[in-house]
């Protein structure tokens, strides 16, 4: 039911501009762009910022190493006949959705330090990377639905944990 679902969503996005929106949206979960900007804002920050660069260096490399790891245990293949991306030369597996997995936890890391209407955003933006993902075809739902639950769960403990809770001094 999983890859028939799947199936049926990948041929909905066939028509080439709106795979390359998708493909956009997509590659706006990528990790290097999140580790870029939270390195910068960490190394040349104050406060907030770079408490928020904290947040967003150590929440997408330890997203990462769980996804990652998960990948390497359960290896599901990816859906065949997706859209080429550029990072699935190897990244072969599928279970669960690095991308999801990543910004889930990004959402529930960086959620304590954003308004209300910022984290209502950042919630929009997950779902869209997520989506995009299988309307490309290159993972299942279950993959993405997966990624979010692991996801949420390692940004829900990480934000709980003195290692990224907000310091009192900032």
């Amino acid at each position: 039911l999983d890859e028939r679902w799947s199936e049926w969503a990948a041929a909905l996005a066939d028509e080439p501009t709106t795979r390359r929106w998708l493909t956009v949206m997509a590659h706006s979960g990528d990790s290097q762009w999140w580790l870029l900007g939270g390195g910068l804002l960490w190394w040349r920050g104050r406060g907030r910022r770079r408490e928020f660069g904290r947040r967003l260096v150590l929440t997408t490399a330890a997203a990462g190493a769980v996804s990652g790891s998960l990948k390497e245990l359960v290896r599901r293949p990816r859906p065949v006949g997706g859209v080429r991306l550029l990072h699935l030369d190897f990244d072969r597996h599928s279970f669960p959705s690095g991308h999801a997995t990543r910004v889930s936890a990004l959402a529930m890391a960086l959620g304590p330090l954003m308004p209300g209407w910022a984290r209502g955003l950042l919630g929009l933006w997950s779902a869209a990377v997520g989506a995009s993902r299988v309307l490309l075809g290159v993972h299942f739902i279950s993959d993405i639905l997966g990624g979010f639950v692991i996801g949420g769960v390692a940004g829900w403990l990480l934000s709980a944990d003195r290692f990224l809770a907000r310091r009192r001094s900032d």
